[in-house]
């Protein structure tokens, strides 16, 4: 059909007639002809093939009757905003050089949509029923989208056209799947209803988003890391442990160092989010949920990160009391919250070594007491052994005989058993130190090296 008898028939086309533009070459000023006005209604409507070369408008259309965009090329922006897809069961295969935007568009039956483009705008999507989301691109926003009914979302692993060998001549090809597709946002979504697969949540805001513990996360999906390498903190060197972090955190931590006129190796938040008006608690309650959906997944390993993050934002939470906020520092240094085995080992070598040179130094008597008669009246006499006690230079106690029974007093302490030695007055307290210390240092380190090798 030429160009101007295609112009002629649509311009004839009135609600409700079954219109095929299969394979159709649409230019900006055919465009300008074609009835996709707001508040439209179309029976039957084919674009399989279809090409458009410059910016489709489709706003406000609604489809009463089954529409069909297979294979279909948008060579610039395509603008479905506010459409009503009515009873589709397959969008697309889809390509678009640019954006797409679907924003508060509606599908009413079970749907697969498969759709490569740069940036795919789901904002406020309304999907009543079932959907199956299989995407090549670079961002995919959800916000506010409304799931009725379960809604899976992952990456496509082939490209469409391609794949079918449907790839029309001098098509460019699906670029845009060089990158795992990054999803920007779940704010004000049902997460019950929702499966991620294979998408990279670096920079995902979770804030906002509805019964997150019930998200369902399979695949292989990408969140951010903490930084890497050494950071200075005024005078002091500091490293931040490697784990899985949230976007929110990021944006919180380095919101809070811009307010501080201080340096962050966080990301700053690249969007108008204010994370930071939400703080640690809100950061730190979709740690917990998040936390919670990796569990019932029975990928306990991954949870360990989201659990670490939780206790980060507790221990940074300004709201808590002093006492909890110390308690918590203190869990965080000796064992990285029961996650960190090398840190919990460091701390139990570390108190072992102090305890064998407290012990020679100060609780390991020089000589073992003797005992000693001594009269108590004219028919009384009392068997003893006095304290032991140490009279010698200090340099006098560093001797390799007496480190021994320090690192067998201590080693005894750490499982619990007394060294059964004659120790001074500062040695037996010294030991009951370490007979508190040691055991809780050791369950700690088994602890950390459990939840790294548990099985999922």
């Amino acid at each position: 059909m030429e160009e101007d008898e295609r112009r002629q028939h649509l311009a004839e086309i009135t609600p409700g007639d079954p219109a095929s533009y299969a394979g159709t070459q649409f230019t900006r000023r055919l465009l300008g002809q074609v009835l996709f006005a707001h508040g439209r209604h179309f029976g039957e409507v084919v674009f399989d093939g279809a090409t458009f070369s410059e910016s489709a408008d489709f706003s406000g259309v609604i489809f009463e009757g089954r529409s069909s965009f297979a294979y279909s090329l948008f060579l610039e922006d395509v603008n479905f905003s506010g459409v009503d897809f009515g009873p589709i069961r397959d969008f697309g295969p889809i390509y678009s050089r640019s954006s797409f935007n679907l924003r508060d568009a509606a599908f009413q039956a079970p749907v697969l949509m498969q759709i490569a483009t740069r940036d795919l705008i789901c904002v406020g999507v309304r999907w009543e029923s079932t959907a199956v989301l299989k995407v090549r691109c670079e961002r995919v926003d959800m916000e506010r989208s409304v799931l009725q009914q379960p809604v899976a979302i992952s990456a496509a692993p082939m490209p469409f056209f391609e794949s079918a060998g449907r790839a029309p001549q001098g098509a460019l090809p699906e670029d845009s799947a060089s990158v795992v597709p990054k999803l920007l946002s779940i704010s004000g979504v049902d997460a019950s209803q929702l499966t991620i697969t294979d998408l990279d949540l670096s920079e995902c805001v979770f804030t906002g988003a509805f019964h997150l513990d019930q998200i369902s996360l399979g695949g292989e999906n990408y969140f951010d890391s903490a930084p890497s390498g050494v950071y200075w903190k005024g005078l002091l060197p500091r490293r931040y442990s490697p784990r899985r972090v949230i976007a929110e955190e990021h944006y919180w931590r380095s919101d809070r160092a811009a307010a501080q006129g201080a340096r962050s190796p966080w990301k700053s938040n690249p969007t108008d989010v204010l994370v930071v008006n939400y703080g640690p608690r809100h950061v730190g309650a979709n740690y917990r949920q998040l936390r919670k959906a990796m569990e019932e997944s029975k990928n306990e390993p991954d949870a360990a990160d989201f659990y670490y993050g939780e206790m980060e934002m507790r221990r940074c939470d300004p709201g808590r009391s002093k006492a909890e906020k110390l308690l918590v520092a203190l869990y965080w240094a000796v064992s990285g919250y029961g996650l960190r085995a090398t840190r919990a080992l460091v701390a139990l070598v570390l108190t072992m070594v102090v305890t064998v040179v407290l012990l020679m130094l100060f609780g390991i008597p020089m000589k073992d007491p003797l005992q000693e008669v001594r009269s108590e009246g004219v028919a009384r006499m009392v068997i003893d052994t006095p304290d032991a006690d140490l009279n010698n230079a200090i340099r006098d106690r560093i001797s390799v005989e007496r480190s021994e029974k320090a690192l067998k007093v201590t080693l005894d302490s750490v499982v619990f058993r007394s060294g059964g030695q004659n120790l001074t007055k500062l040695g037996n307290y010294v030991e009951m130190i370490s007979r508190v210390l040691g055991p809780l240092l050791l369950a700690l380190y088994l602890l950390a090296l459990r939840s790294r090798i548990k099985r999922g």
